[in-house]
């Protein structure tokens, strides 16, 4: 079935206009983003402070056993001693910003797992005192930074190590 096309000229007063696109009508945001592809296009990579790698519940001997390794820790300490350490490298903000909230949607029991005790807590929500929720980061300077907060502890400690050594860390 063949529809009829209208035979409609304009006239000259009539013609027809492309569409205007208002510059002025986009968000900042998507100017950024805009930026953002084309400088990756221009220069084929973009600086990133660092990159979560990635995150989890973890017994603190795990963590303690870790930061004894003195050949491939290279430093430890609290979140406030991490915007001085010299082996970082990275958005000191944005990982105060992270240990702030890390604790965020768990519930502090005495012992994770199935038990009576826990009934109504998602298992995956429990944390118990011998635990803590790490956040693990490839930094610029290619060291992995793993960022940790426990219930037992009232800040957030980090460790920094050598890449290609333990917790799956790249080679350099």
């Amino acid at each position: 079935m063949k529809f009829a096309q209208p035979n409609v000229q304009p006239s000259f007063g009539q013609l027809k206009s492309t569409p205007q696109v208002n510059l002025s009508a986009l968000s900042s945001p998507v100017l950024s983003l805009l930026s953002l592809l084309a400088s990756i296009v221009l220069w084929g990579q973009v600086a990133v402070a660092q990159s979560e790698i990635r995150h989890g519940v973890l017994p603190l001997t795990r963590l303690s056993d870790w930061e004894s390794q003195t050949d491939i820790t290279l430093s430890t300490g609290t979140l406030a001693e991490l915007e001085v350490d010299p082996n970082f490298e990275g958005d000191f903000r944005l990982i105060y910003d992270t240990a702030t909230q890390i604790l965020e949607g768990y519930q502090v029991v005495e012992r994770a797992g199935y038990f009576p005790e826990n009934a109504g807590i998602p298992r995956d929500q429990q944390l118990a005192r011998a635990q803590a929720v790490y956040r693990f980061y490839l930094l610029p300077n290619s060291n992995g930074l793993i960022l940790y907060r426990s219930p037992s502890e009232d800040t957030a400690r980090y460790m920094i190590r050598k890449p290609g050594v333990g917790f799956l860390l790249p080679q350099p």
